[in-house]
């Protein structure tokens, strides 16, 4: 397969094609709400306590430790910019089999991706109909249903104007984040809190070590997985070699940036990080604080905002991953490489995810997160391994700028990544050499062995080449 240029493909006759209708700022947009905004809302309480109080510090590490597959990403983004993100990267700068694997192994976390917002949205959905007497009663599926119905439908029409409502939903988080930082510059200037505006403390100062630190970064880092969803958007992109890279890269400063300032302002409101919930509630106890209970309740509409902003762009990821896949045949084409001749929309695969959702809404919250991110940085690893085997193995590449770029950056990256491997709950219990108490954490590793499974079934025990999506660039 050659590629000399990303913005001319031709579409056999009579195939629908994905549309190069996307901009740099809609993949940054885009990228920004799959990383969820307001993640710190959701880990204030883990991360505080792992770093005695310094959330912001760790955040930057994070970021700066995340940075290095983003490169990588960027990098097989430039070179294959088609869909299909982690499986066409790995397929072609390893081989076919380790990017099915890779595909299989990343699918996992993309169809858990949107259940894990539902779930969060019926859950603060609730909360709020009690709390300004509207649609008192209704049921925890009412709501997820409704989730599941609004994201569907999103995902239904040109990915242009999915786009724009993550934009949308974007700005209403960026508002709600402004007004925290303005009640709590108010609230500092009272006296209350730590009573200053300007501090390291959140930063670095008593009780942090660089085991604490590192810890806390563990669990920061989880806030920036789903970045790689815009490299899923690669075909839809004009110039993807250049934008999917630059969106990566400023979708991550963008999020660090609301990240810390979050935590920064949350560490000054309530300097006794240890007094706070260990749960969801500590940082509306902190809004609460800065803005009384009017802010607190809007933090609960920002958090479902962004909560449909991540769901929308994760189902829209996800559903072109298996059009990626599906379009190679390595899964039935049929299905999962159908796009609507109007729309352009993977419709079939939007549908699937969509019931699929439901069936996992069946669990709880945490058995979900137990599930989730196994697969992702079993995928990230191997695209980092994928950017020293095109550029370096493949093309011979041996610049001092290609050696950087290509083998040191993706190296970082890849142990890195293996470090955070090993943070999981869901492979903990291996290192411990205990069984796990909860079955569920074995889910991810059966995933694993079905998807090495069905690679050997497929390619007859690696005895004939899996199918592949010819494209003709001009």
């Amino acid at each position: 397969m050659a590629v000399t240029t990303a913005d001319q493909v031709v579409v056999p006759a009579g195939q629908v094609g994905l549309k190069r209708v996307l901009k740099t700022r809609d993949l940054i947009a885009f990228g920004v709400m799959m990383m969820f905004p307001l993640a710190p809302v959701a880990v204030y309480a883990a991360v505080a306590g792992s770093t005695a109080g310094h959330m912001a510090g760790a955040y930057v590490v994070a970021m700066v430790a995340m940075l290095f597959t983003a490169l990588s990403y960027g990098a097989m983004a430039g070179a294959f910019p088609r869909a299909g993100s982690t499986y066409t990267f790995t397929r072609n700068g390893l081989n076919q089999y380790v990017g099915l694997l890779a595909g299989w192994a990343i699918m996992l976390d993309y169809l858990l991706f949107p259940s894990l917002n539902f779930i969060i949205i019926a859950v603060f959905a609730q909360q709020l109909a009690g709390t300004v007497g509207l649609f008192q009663g209704w049921d925890y599926w009412v709501w997820v249903l409704v989730a599941v119905a609004v994201v569907t439908l999103f995902n239904l029409i040109e990915v242009k104007w999915l786009a724009r409502v993550a934009a949308v939903l974007l700005v209403v988080c960026l508002v709600v984040i402004a007004w925290f930082i303005v009640a709590s510059i108010g609230t500092l200037n009272g006296g209350a809190g730590a009573g200053v505006i300007i501090s390291s403390r959140p930063f670095f100062g008593e009780g942090l070590t660089t085991d604490t630190l590192l810890a806390g970064t563990a669990i920061a880092c989880f806030s920036y997985l789903g970045f790689d969803a815009i490299s899923t958007l690669a075909e839809e992109t004009h110039n993807p070699g250049r934008s999917v890279s630059t969106a990566m890269i400023v979708a991550l400063v963008i999020v660090t940036g609301l990240f810390v300032v979050q935590a920064y302002f949350a560490q000054l409101i309530h300097p006794d990080w240890a007094g706070l919930p260990q749960d969801g509630s500590a940082f509306s106890i902190i809004f609460s604080e800065a803005g009384g209970n009017v802010l607190s309740t809007v933090l609960s509409y920002a958090v479902i905002a962004a909560a449909i902003a991540n769901a929308i762009d994760a189902t829209g990821g996800a559903a072109r991953l298996l059009y990626g896949m599906g379009r190679d045949g390595v899964i039935p084409t049929r299905v999962f490489g159908y796009l609507h001749p109007r729309t352009a929309a993977p419709v079939i695969n939007v549908m699937i995810i969509g019931v699929l959702a439901v069936i996992v809404c069946t669990r709880d919250l945490n058995t979900v997160l137990a599930m989730i991110n196994f697969g992702a940085l079993f995928a990230f690893t191997l695209v980092n391994v994928a950017v020293i085997g095109h550029f370096i193995v493949r093309q011979r590449n041996f610049t001092p700028y290609a050696l950087v770029r290509y083998l040191v950056a993706p190296i970082v990256g890849a142990v890195v990544i293996l470090w955070l491997w090993t943070q999981l709950s869901s492979i903990g219990w291996l290192f411990n050499r205990v069984w796990p108490s909860d079955p569920a954490l074995l889910i991810p590793f059966g995933w694993l062995f079905l998807g090495g499974v069905y690679v050997v079934w497929k390619s007859r025990l690696f005895s004939r080449p899996l199918p592949e999506f010819k494209e003709t660039h001009l």
